[in-house]
């Protein structure tokens, strides 16, 4: 007995049973002889068999038509491997792949595993790779390139690039949408190869339809269900796991700036002086025809990972002076001629367009999810956006664009970093030099204030010799009157001067005495004749400070008048 009972023949045999013993992991194989029609396996008519793998080995003789899985015209097989490897010499393709060598098993065998084959198979690539390989055409290994985490994409950047660590293209993909009545049919096959294959009718289409839902959530390999026909399984499906949702940046420039991204596999040090760029400039001036009116220029040199370099590079028209257009600058430049040029000269791999996308294109971007993505997801990270007009949503598909995402982070974290010790280093210098013009400013005062009176000294001096020899003018009489009568007023007897000079004598001989009477007297009291004498003495200081400031203004007054005569 087997641990899954007797094997069933295959779809399209009529088995005629001749001889059994054999025993695997799978149970007993029945030996049969089949008519020449074709099944799902193939035929595998059999004589005899000998005890073997975890499959069971079976030996066959004779075929005569191809299977699912490809004919097996074997002669005997005296041993098995994990999967029962079959004998040699075969002439077709199966769904595991043509078996031409005589090996035993998925660990002893050197092929078919899960790496390469001669053929087509589902485990593996027909030209090379493996499970984590990129083949190039249908299995396990991926359908157009990508292993075990689907195959490298061909967009996708930290900051909206199609490339890493670039600006985004903001232009809305053009999305393929195949009729209803297909997608019905092929949302069915998909559906039923992960459910229900319905191959063998029994408990193997459990296993079939486990590895295919293994293969939908990698993304990579076909499926098979009863129609027949295989079902493909890619980074867009909707069963597909390894993706999620991020934001790139919004292109800042639009169609009319002309500004186009050009990815190099070159280092930046290949573009830092200008002689380099000028030479990149001449190749640019002879891709597009040489034509004297045209004149290309950089606008940005962006270091990126691997050693690689983004440059930004626009086309003026000299007679106008106006920006060639962004995308019409694009589509030239990846024409193949061109594109090879650019590549064998400066290692240039791809050239995208840093056009914007206009509102329409934005809402028809936000409106419809990218294939394999779910709308409510979708529509969910555009409201959650949490800076619409700076960030868009974007897809992200496999491991290796992940990746790619974060290094291009690391790598734009980096950049700001190093513009950020560049502006402090900035900052210090331009305080430095703050410090340094204020002292310098303070310095300047200083000798503008010493300038100044020795400037007013020259004056003085230049009025003095001006006006000597002269006669005494009329308002120079009555300037002199004035002081006249000011001096009068300050010495004559019982004025100013001598009252002022007599309470100083009477403070300087009575001192102590009146000290003690200030101390011992609480408070004094004035008499009438005291208070009318201080009156009248305060109203004479009154009359003689406001004439003494009548004569200061009349003073000013006369020496602007001078001052300006002289023409100062």
């Amino acid at each position: 007995m087997s641990l899954f009972g007797t094997a069933k023949p295959a779809f399209g045999t009529n088995p005629t049973t001749s001889s059994t013993q054999s025993t695997g992991l799978f149970g007993s194989t029945t030996a049969t002889s089949s008519a020449p029609t074709t099944g799902l396996f193939g035929n595998t008519t059999t004589t005899s068999t000998a005890p073997g793998g975890l499959f069971g080995s079976t030996p066959t003789t004779s075929s005569a038509s191809t299977g699912l899985f490809g004919s097996t015209n074997t002669g005997s097989a005296p041993s098995g491997g994990l999967f029962g490897s079959p004998a040699t010499s075969t002439a077709s393709t199966g769904l595991f792949g043509s078996n031409t060598t005589q090996n035993t098993g998925l660990f002893g065998a050197a092929k078919p595993t899960f790496g390469a084959t001669s053929s087509g198979s589902t485990f593996g690539s027909t030209t090379a790779g493996g499970l984590f390989s990129k083949p190039a055409t249908t299995g396990f290994g991926g359908t157009t390139g990508g292993g075990l985490f689907s195959s490298k994409p061909a967009t996708g950047g930290l900051f909206g690039s199609n490339a890493p660590g670039t600006a985004q293209n903001n232009v809305a993909p053009v999305r393929q949408r195949d009729t209803l009545p297909g997608m019905i049919m092929q949302a069915d096959a998909v559906v039923r190869s992960l459910t229900c294959p319905e191959l063998y009718g029994d408990e193997r289409d459990k296993i079939i339809g486990k590895l295919n839902q293994v293969a939908a959530a990698l993304g990579t390999g076909n499926g098979f269900c009863r129609s027949g026909e295989s079902v493909p399984y890619n980074s867009e499906g909707p069963f597909y796991r390894l993706k999620a949702i991020g934001y790139n940046t919004v292109s800042e420039f639009g169609d009319a700036d002309g500004m186009v991204s050009l990815f190099s596999k070159l280092p930046k040090s290949e573009f830092t002086t200008s002689v380099q760029r000028q030479k990149l400039i001449d190749g640019l001036f002879a891709v597009l025809g040489s034509q004297p009116n045209m004149q290309p220029k950089i606008k940005n040199v962006k270091p990126l990972p691997d050693n690689n370099t983004e440059l930004v590079v626009y086309v003026i028209n000299k007679g106008s002076g106006t920006h060639a257009s962004s995308n019409a600058l694009a589509q030239i430049l990846n024409e193949p001629a061109k594109k090879q040029q650019l590549e064998s000269q400066f290692k240039i791999e791809k050239i995208l367009s840093l056009a914007a996308m206009d509102k329409y294109q934005m809402e028809r971007y936000i409106k419809d999810p990218p294939a394999g993505f779910d709308d409510v997801l979708w529509q969910q990270s555009a409201r959650e956006n949490p800076d619409s007009k700076q960030l868009i949503p974007y897809p992200i598909r496999g491991f290796e664009e992940l990746v790619q995402r974060q290094r291009s982070q690391a790598s734009e974290v980096q950049i700001h970093e190093l513009a950020i010790t560049a502006m402090q280093n900035r900052l210090n210098s331009l305080k430095s030099s703050s410090e340094s013009a204020a002292l310098k400013v303070s310095q300047q005062k200083v000798i503008n204030k010493q300038l100044s009176h020795r400037l007013l000294r020259v004056l003085c001096m230049q009025l003095i010799q001006q006006r000597f020899g002269k006669g005494i003018d009329a308002s120079e009489e009555q300037i002199q009157c004035a002081l006249e009568n000011i001096n009068a007023r300050l010495n004559a007897p019982q004025q100013i001067k001598p009252l002022i000079a007599e309470l100083l004598d009477v403070l300087k001989d009575e001192n102590s005495e009146l000290r003690t009477k200030v101390a011992n007297t609480a408070s004094h009291t004035l008499s009438e004749a005291d208070i009318l004498q201080l009156q009248k003495y305060l109203s004479r200081c009154q009359d003689g400070l406001e004439s003494l400031s009548n004569v200061v203004r009349e003073n000013l007054k006369h020496v602007n008048a001078m001052a300006t005569a002289m023409d100062l």
